[in-house]
């Protein structure tokens, strides 16, 4: 056999190889990056409870504000508009992600309502450190421990409060 021609023909292999090898790292870390990352789900013993509070922080997540605000309760939906909502929103979470949420313990109150202790791990830039850390930090990591308050009606679960994390104020939902 001749080794020169299996010489260039190796490389030639070997380089598409390895372009596949990188682009399928690259879309499987972008992929990563961009899903949220649910812990603890199990101390939901209600699996529709379960796939609302996931939901609910995955179109968080998304910065997808028309789905969090339907998923609110629709009390908090007729006190506060969803054009206001948005803008809100967009203002308070434009250069910040959720990266992980750790349910730690979920009890259940007398008038049925679920509060769910909940560890968020996020990652924020200038403008989320600005408005949120009162410009203490410029950007980073934070984790947080939070209470948040999810109602059942005939409809599904509804998020009553989502906690304090750079949000409308809950109290005008109230």
């Amino acid at each position: 056999m001749n080794m020169r021609y299996l010489n260039p023909w190796f490389r030639y292999v070997s380089v598409v190889v390895l372009l596949t090898f990188a682009v399928a790292c690259q879309s499987s870390t972008e992929t990563k990056e961009n899903n949220l990352i649910v812990v603890g789900t199990n101390k939901l013993t209600n699996s529709d409870l379960a796939a609302a509070v996931v939901k609910y922080y995955e179109a968080e997540n998304k910065k997808d504000w028309r789905a969090t605000h339907n998923a609110r309760t629709p009390e908090y939906r007729k006190l506060v508009p969803f054009d206001s909502y948005k803008k809100a929103m967009d203002k308070g979470m434009a250069d910040w992600k959720l990266k992980k949420i750790e349910i730690l313990e979920a009890t259940q109150s007398q008038d049925g309502a679920i509060t769910v202790k909940i560890r968020f791990h996020e990652e924020f830039g200038p403008q989320a450190a600005q408005i949120h850390f009162e410009g203490r930090v410029t950007r980073g990591m934070n984790t947080r421990i939070e209470t948040t308050v999810w109602k059942h009606s005939d409809d599904g679960w509804f998020c009553a409060n989502a906690g304090e994390r750079g949000r409308i104020p809950e109290p005008l939902a109230n």
